[in-house]
């Protein structure tokens, strides 16, 4: 069964480029200290230090997003509908899909910023509501643990971790918001929080801006939506990934194998890739249904 051609009425604008962000690609250099990791066990954290590589290919992404339905949450190419849902955020993230609500809490950002680092890092953004950190200090300040460390300062440095990975990216590529670091103050409570829940609700709100607003910036976890895509869109990896790699062994969260894969990720840079096209040639027997 040929994949329908949609209208082209509700795709996003081929003449705009979309550009991502993701906090992801702060933590490729942040080597996690053990200490830390300990803090974070069964939190799903600490795997995200592990990527290699942060690759987005926008030019596909922009594709992707064009088919996404704002009412259903789900992708649809013609008659073939695909959702990226909680259990491929759990598959490839190794976050949490079920616990608490990760919501955003009033207070005075200056008094939670004191309380989770022992000192003032926001700073007022213009036209925004709430504070931001830079993600810079973050790193300078946090990146490296003392060797004598007190429990005090190891706390410290793994919220540092986890807000600096910041799953709910906006269109700042230097900063991240301190909505949600009051959550990060009892680091034992970290792990019964939904974090991948709410990092899917993210990016829907992101691409349905893109389709209802026209905004041109998808933010979140834009990497985890692209290994989505090649692990359904079979046409789309055997075109663009190198055939040498090893996908058979592949370990849960995906996310750390397809980090790697990403850094081999050939692109066929001597050659323009019409997306569009090929998913409007594409079969249903070019798309996996599970992964």
């Amino acid at each position: 069964m040929n994949v329908m051609k949609l209208d082209q009425g509700i795709l996003v604008d081929q003449n705009k480029m979309l550009t991502c962000t993701e906090h992801l690609e702060n933590l490729q250099n942040w080597t996690l200290d053990q200490r830390i990791k300990t803090r974070l066990k069964d939190t799903g954290f600490p795997r995200l230090s592990e990527l290699e590589k942060c690759q987005h290919d926008n030019q596909l992404l922009k594709c992707v997003v064009s088919h996404f339905n704002t009412e259903t949450c789900g992708f649809e190419f013609g008659d073939i509908k695909l959702v990226f849902g909680l259990k491929d955020v759990l598959k490839i993230t190794g976050l949490h899909i079920t616990g608490q609500s990760v919501t955003g809490t009033g207070g005075d950002m200056t008094h939670w910023s004191n309380q989770c680092f022992g000192q003032d890092l926001t700073f007022k953004k213009q036209r925004a509501i709430r504070g931001a950190i830079k993600l810079s200090v973050l790193r300078e300040k946090f990146m490296e643990v003392p060797p004598n460390a007190i429990e005090v300062e190891l706390d410290r440095h793994t919220r540092a971790y986890v807000l600096g990975s910041s799953l709910f990216s906006s269109s700042s590529k230097g900063d991240v918001d301190t909505l949600h670091l009051p959550l990060l103050y009892h680091v034992e409570k970290i792990k019964d929080y939904a974090w991948g829940a709410a990092a899917l609700a993210h990016l829907y709100c992101s691409m349905k801006k893109i389709k209802e607003e026209g905004i041109k910036h998808l933010h979140g976890i834009a990497l985890s939506l692209q290994i989505f895509v090649f692990l359904h869109l079979t046409k789309i990896k055997d075109l663009l990934m190198l055939s040498s790699l090893d996908f058979a062994n592949e370990q849960l969260p995906l996310i750390n194998d397809w980090s790697r894969h990403f850094k081999q990720f050939t692109l066929n840079k001597s050659k323009k890739v019409d997306y569009l096209d090929l998913i409007n040639t594409m079969t249903a027997k070019e798309v996996s249904l599970v992964i």
